[in-house]
């Protein structure tokens, strides 16, 4: 692996369970599962920046090796900070050549609360 993915972020991805409660119902629980790298930028706009300092709706570029197992609709934790994404788009979508010195797949991503 390169020496690039080691400033790389730390993520968990979250894994959905639902489960009976017992009365009808059911229950939805979110689990740890594997860990990855990923980079997440913002952009670089003052536009961009100001919309995130507000807490409107950002779109993140995530960047993520290209044996990661993120998927479109995948929700990750981040291990720094604990703040929820999900990941919007397809990364096997846009990946690099087989050729290239930095394999890798590109996504868009949000920030978000886990649903229930």
């Amino acid at each position: 692996m390169s020496y690039f993915y080691d400033a790389f972020d730390d993520f968990v991805i979250l894994n959905k369970s639902i489960t009976d409660d017992g009365v009808g119902g059911y229950i939805t629980e979110w689990n740890d599962g594997a860990r990855v790298k990923m980079s997440l930028d913002l952009g670089g706009s003052s536009e961009v920046r100001q919309a995130a300092a507000q807490d409107l709706k950002t779109v993140y570029t995530a960047t993520l090796p290209k044996d990661s197992p993120v998927r479109y609709d995948s929700y990750l934790r981040s291990v720094k900070d604990g703040k929820i994404f999900r990941i919007t788009s397809d990364p096997q979508d846009n990946k690099t050549p087989e050729i290239a010195t930095f394999p890798c797949m590109i996504a868009t991503a949000e920030r978000t609360e886990l649903p229930k």
